[in-house]
C-alpha cells in the first residue's frame, strides 16, 4: 500500500470528522436530540477523528422505508454481498477489482442519469479506495456511488449504522469546488467500517433526478441484514414494524385489583411470556414474570391501559427509547431489565416498555429499539398550537423581600417580546429564590403545605397548558456544602443539555440542569414546558435560555 492512499483514506476519515451538522428543530423532541448530539460530541472531544461516525446509529436498529415503483432495475446480490436497485434508462458502471472486499462486501458501481466514465486520477477504475476524478461531470448529473470501503482496520471504532440508510443520513461535504454538491455515509456493522455511499447532485440537476437518487440510496441493502415486516392492528388503532425473525403476540390481563389492560408483545423468541397482577397501581407497568424466560429473552410491550398519575401528552413521533424510565430494582426479577414511558394518546392511555433478559445481544436490544421507533397510532396529529392564554389574575399580597431584578438575583438574559418576568423568594429553614421567565401572565406563588409545615415548592396549579416556563434559580441554607472539583457549568446552555426529570405535573414535560459556579452546584435551570405549547413559544424559549449567564459572570 502506497503513502499516498494512506494519506487519502486519513483525508477522507478527517474531512467527515468536521462535518457540519446542521438541525432546525420545530418541536420539542428535535430539540432534545440536538442537545443529545451536543452532549454526543463534547464526550468525544479528545479524540476529534472519532466523530466521522458520530451520526451513524445502531446496525440492527431498523426503521422501514418504503422503495418507489421508478427504480426496477437491480444492480449486484449475493455474490457481491449487497444490491440496489435504480432506474433502467439510468447508468451503471462497475469499479473496484483490486482488493475491494470486506465484511462480506465486494465491489462498487456508479449509477447516474448522465453517459459519464468516471476514473480515478491514474486512469483507472479498480481501486475502491481511491478518489475519483470529476472533472467533466455534467452540471445537470445525479449520480449515486456505493461500494465495499475497506478503511485501514482498527483506525476508528464507529457504532453501527442503522439499517436500511436514507439519503437524509448522508452527510454534505461542503461540495467540490466548481462541480456538484457532495454527500456521503460510512456505513459500518460490529464496530468496523466496511461500506461507503457517496451521492453527487449537480447545480443544475431536476428535482426528479434527486428525488431518484433519494430512492436508489433508499434501495441499497445487505445480505444478511434483518428484513423488517409491517404489522397492523386496527383492534387498537396502532402499528410497528419488527424483524421476521421476531414473534408477535397479544395478552389481556386476567381479573385482578388493577385493569392493566391489554395490548400486544413483539419478541426475538417465540415464548409464552406469563403475567402477575400488579400489587400497586404502578406495577401495571413493571408487571411480568421472568421465570422459566430464556435469558437472552428481548421483547416490546405495546398496550393500552394505565393506573396511577395521568403520563404525559404525546406530542411527535418517532418515540424515542432514549428517555425511556427504567425499571424499579424489585421488578427486574431474573436479571431482566425493564425500560417504557407511558404517553396519552387522544383519550388513550398507552404504555411502550423494552424488556431484555441479562444475556440479551446489543443487537436484539437495538432491534427493540427500532421497533418502538417505528410505532404509528391511527389518526394521530401532534397538538396543536394555540392563541395565548387569558392572563392570570394577580393576587394582591406578593411575597415580602422579594427581589426586583433578575440581576439582584444573580442572573442575566435578554427577554423575548411579550415574555413575563417574576422574580421570587421563598423560605423555610433554607432559601430559595430566582426569577420565572413564562410566554403566560401567571403569577406563581409559594406552596403552603396542609399539615402546617413549610415549603420551597412552587405551586403551579392552574398553569395553562399552552405554557413554557424557565426558572433560573438559587437555594442557600441546610449543611454547609463541601467544594467539588467539577468544572464549572459551560454557557450557553440549550434544552438538550438539561435532563428530564419526574415532577409530578401530568401532562407537562420538565427538563432541569444543576448550575456549577467555583466548585458550589447551588445554582439551577429549570424548563418547563406544556403540552399545548405552540413550536414558536418553544423556540423563543431556546433563544432566551441561549442568552442566560451568570450575572457576576456575564461581562
Amino acid at each position: 500500500m502506497s503513502s499516498d492512499l494512506r494519506d487519502d483514506r486519513l483525508t477522507e476519515a478527517f474531512e467527515a470528522a468536521v462535518a457540519g451538522i446542521r438541525p432546525s428543530p420545530e418541536r420539542l423532541p428535535e430539540i432534545r436530540r440536538r442537545g443529545n448530539l451536543r452532549r454526543a460530541a463534547r464526550w468525544t472531544a479528545g479524540a476529534a477523528a472519532v466523530a466521522v461516525f458520530a451520526g451513524a446509529l445502531t446496525w440492527a436498529g431498523i426503521s422501514l422505508r418504503p422503495d418507489r415503483g421508478s427504480v426496477t432495475a437491480a444492480y449486484g446480490g449475493p455474490e457481491l454481498g449487497w444490491s440496489l436497485r435504480y432506474p433502467p434508462d439510468w447508468h451503471v458502471q462497475p469499479f473496484g477489482d483490486e482488493g475491494c472486499e470486506i465484511g462480506g462486501v465486494r465491489g462498487g458501481a456508479f449509477v447516474s442519469n448522465v453517459r459519464h466514465e468516471f476514473r480515478q486520477p491514474d486512469g483507472g477504475t479498480g481501486n475502491c479506495l481511491s478518489r475519483w476524478d470529476l472533472g467533466g461531470l455534467p452540471e445537470d448529473a445525479a449520480v449515486v456511488q456505493a461500494g465495499a470501503y475497506p478503511l485501514i482496520r482498527g483506525l476508528l471504532r464507529p457504532p453501527d449504522t442503522e439499517l436500511p440508510i436514507a439519503f437524509d443520513d448522508l452527510r454534505p461535504t461542503g461540495g467540490i469546488a466548481g462541480g456538484p454538491d457532495e454527500y456521503y455515509l460510512v456505513v459500518a456493522r460490529d464496530g468496523e467500517a466496511f461500506f461507503m455511499v457517496r451521492a453527487y447532485i449537480g447545480r443544475e440537476a431536476s428535482p426528479d433526478d434527486v428525488e431518484t437518487v433519494r430512492q436508489i440510496v433508499g434501495s441499497i441493502r445487505f445480505d444478511g441484514a434483518p428484513v423488517w415486516m409491517a404489522h397492523e392492528n386496527p383492534e387498537h388503532g396502532w402499528s410497528f414494524e419488527h424483524p421476521d425473525t421476531w414473534a408477535v403476540g397479544a395478552f389481556t390481563d386476567a381479573p385482578g385489583p388493577v385493569d392493566c389492560g391489554s395490548g400486544q408483545v413483539v419478541s426475538n423468541r417465540d415464548v409464552e411470556i406469563p403475567r402477575v397482577d400488579p400489587a400497586a397501581p404502578d406495577g401495571c407497568v413493571w408487571s411480568w414474570s421472568s421465570d422459566g424466560l430464556p435469558s437472552d429473552l428481548v421483547f416490546v410491550e405495546l398496550a393500552e391501559g394505565w393506573e396511577g398519575e395521568t403520563p404525559p401528552l404525546l406530542e411527535a413521533l418517532p418515540l424515542d427509547p432514549a428517555g425511556f424510565l427504567v425499571a424499579p430494582e424489585s421488578a427486574t426479577g431474573g436479571g431482566f431489565a425493564g425500560r417504557g414511558a407511558g404517553y396519552l394518546v387522544g383519550d388513550r392511555f398507552i404504555r411502550v416498555v423494552i424488556w431484555a433478559g441479562p444475556d440479551a445481544s446489543d443487537v436484539d436490544v437495538a432491534l427493540a429499539e427500532g421497533i418502538v421507533r417505528s410505532i404509528r397510532f391511527t389518526g394521530f396529529e401532534p397538538p396543536p398550537a394555540v392563541d395565548p392564554s387569558e392572563p392570570t389574575e394577580t393576587p394582591t399580597e406578593r411575597p415580602t423581600g422579594e427581589p426586583t431584578t433578575a440581576e439582584e438575583l444573580g442572573w442575566a438574559f435578554e427577554n423575548e417580546a411579550g415574555w413575563h418576568v417574576q422574580p421570587f423568594q421563598w423560605q423555610c429553614r433554607i432559601s430559595r429564590w430566582g426569577v420565572f421567565i413564562s410566554n403566560v401572565e401567571f403569577y406563581f406563588t409559594h406552596v403552603e403545605p396542609e399539615d402546617g409545615g413549610c415549603s420551597t415548592d412552587t405551586s403551579f396549579t392552574g398553569l395553562p397548558l399552552d405554557s413554557v416556563v424557565i426558572e433560573l434559580g438559587r437555594t442557600a441554607g441546610g449543611p454547609t456544602p463541601v467544594p467539588s472539583d467539577r468544572p464549572d457549568t459551560e454557557f450557553p446552555v440549550s434544552l438538550g443539555d438539561l435532563e428530564r426529570i419526574a415532577d409530578g405535573r401530568p401532562g407537562f414535560a420538565i427538563f432541569r440542569i444543576p448550575v456549577w459556579l467555583d466548585g458550589f452546584g447551588d445554582r439551577y435551570v429549570v424548563v418547563t414546558v406544556g403540552p399545548n405549547a405552540s413550536p414558536e413559544d418553544v423556540a423563543a424559549m431556546e433563544e432566551i435560555l441561549a442568552s442566560v449567564r451568570i450575572a457576576e459572570r456575564a461581562g
